[in-house]
């Protein structure tokens, strides 16, 4: 890995070779939105990954990390690792930076001040996250995965969008506590990094407004005409670039569309196929507003807990 910019931050984004030009795509919307950034951006894998020039002309670094924890093996998610890699970056990279923003790879920019993100109060706690959307439609769903730890019910955040403080995160011993977990719950492990977390967590964590990470799902769209997202999360295994969606707004297609042709013109055969062109149907329209309606209360009040995109609920 190259020397970093003389700062203290780090955007750090987790992947395999298979996730990698989506990663790359996500990377080249911030370089895009944030061009006068104060942070580094670091690409953390495993795997022999080569940089395209436009990347490291950028600034957009490769960190590769070695073997994890053996408990890290029963926590694969489709069969790879990298999700999990999450969970060591204080201990690779906490001798370089202050703060980590981790992102997913199937996230998508929509805009925001990353800088302030990365420098927001997170009081005694090791990370900050936003609630998962199962858990803004319905403040009261136990979440399965914590249900077969035997848990309790508790503030449940999404793992696709953190904020590290990796100090704390190293003095408190959270890399150590999660390969425990890993350990003693095997059954529990469903969404991998994100139940690991969780289960050591417990709801005691800095909360990001819901803006943060943004988890797309049917209900969701009509929500975000109104209340702008910062990160749009393709949360599940419904997303623009691996997918045929019938619902999703052509948009994120078009973005990818758009940078694979510029940058990975061999990546374009593997999109689905544009959506037709013509106005959605009054059967979609008609599901939109049906689940918009069943989860307005809770999600109004959910959002409305936050008195702006910087109010974080320590």
């Amino acid at each position: 890995m190259t020397e970093p910019l003389q700062t203290d931050r780090a955007l750090v984004m987790c992947c395999d070779r298979s996730f990698f030009p989506y990663t790359l795509f996500v990377c080249r919307q911030v370089t895009v939105h944030c061009p006068f950034r104060g942070f580094d951006i670091v690409i953390v894998t495993q795997d022999d990954l080569t940089l395209p020039d436009w990347a490291r002309d950028a600034g957009i670094r490769v960190h590769q990390m070695g073997d994890m924890d053996p408990a890290a093996e029963g926590a694969r998610f489709k069969g790879s690792l990298a999700p999990m890699l999450r969970i060591m970056l204080a201990k690779e990279l906490g001798h370089l930076y202050r703060r980590v923003l981790y992102l997913d790879s199937d996230v998508f920019f929509e805009g925001g001040d990353l800088d302030r993100l990365m420098q927001v109060d997170l009081g005694s706690h090791a990370l900050a996250a936003a609630k998962d959307i199962m858990q803004l439609h319905d403040p009261n769903h136990l979440m399965l995965d914590m249900r077969t730890m035997g848990l309790p019910l508790f503030n449940y955040f999404n793992s696709g969008v953190l904020v590290i403080d990796t100090k704390a995160f190293a003095d408190q011993q959270i890399a150590e506590r999660c390969w425990i977990v890993a350990a003693s719950h095997p059954n529990a492990l469903l969404l991998a990094d994100q139940s690991i977390l969780n289960g050591v967590f417990k709801g005691v964590y800095a909360e990001l407004a819901p803006c943060w990470n943004w988890c797309s799902s049917n209900p969701n769209p009509m929500v975000t005409w109104t209340y702008p997202a910062n990160f749009v999360h393709f949360v599940g295994t419904t997303k623009p670039f691996l997918a045929s969606e019938k619902t999703m707004e052509a948009r994120f297609r078009k973005g990818y569309e758009d940078f694979f042709r510029n940058f990975m013109p061999d990546m374009l055969t593997t999109l689905p196929p544009p959506r037709p062109s013509a106005p959605i149907s009054l059967g979609i329209a008609s599901s939109y507003f049906m689940n918009h309606y069943r989860v307005l209360k809770n999600v109004s009040a959910g959002i409305a807990r936050f008195k702006d995109q910087w109010d974080v609920k320590l």
